[in-house]
C-alpha cells in the first residue's frame, strides 16, 4: 500500500510541476501580447513597414501619430504641448517621406488639446 501511494504522489508532483511551467509559460505570453497591444507600433516597426513598402503603411503611420498625439495633449503639461508635438511632427514627417505618402493636414494644424479636440471631434 505504501508503495501504491508513494508512486501516486511522485506522479502528482510531477504533474503540478508541469502545471507550474506550463502556467509560468503562459505568463510570459500574456505579458507579449500585452505589450504589443499597449505600445502598437513602435518606431522601429514604423520604419521596417516603410522600408518594406507595406501598402497599408499610411494606415498605420496615421494610427500611430493619432495615438502619440493623444497621449501628448492628454498628458503633459500645456507650456510642453506645443514643443512635444512640434518634435513629434517632425519625426513623423520624415516617416511619411521615407514611406512615399503625403503628411496629412489635420495634423499640421495642432497645437494644443482644443485643437486636437476641435479636429477630431472628442467629446469629453
Amino acid at each position: 500500500m505504501n508503495i501504491v501511494l508513494t508512486l501516486l504522489l511522485i506522479v502528482v508532483a510531477i504533474l503540478q510541476f508541469i502545471l507550474f511551467c506550463k502556467v509560468w509559460g503562459m505568463t510570459n505570453d500574456v505579458d507579449k501580447i500585452c505589450k504589443k497591444m499597449l505600445h502598437r507600433n513602435s518606431l522601429h516597426d514604423l520604419i521596417k513597414e516603410a522600408v518594406k513598402g507595406h501598402p497599408d503603411i499610411k494606415f498605420l503611420l496615421y494610427d500611430a501619430i493619432f495615438y502619440e498625439m493623444e497621449q501628448i495633449v492628454l498628458y503633459t503639461d500645456d507650456e510642453y504641448v506645443p514643443a512635444r508635438l512640434e518634435d513629434l511632427r517632425t519625426k513623423y514627417e520624415l516617416l511619411y517621406k521615407k514611406a512615399g505618402v503625403q503628411f496629412p493636414e489635420e495634423f499640421k494644424t495642432i497645437k494644443s488639446y482644443q485643437d486636437f479636440k476641435y479636429i477630431f471631434r472628442i467629446l469629453k
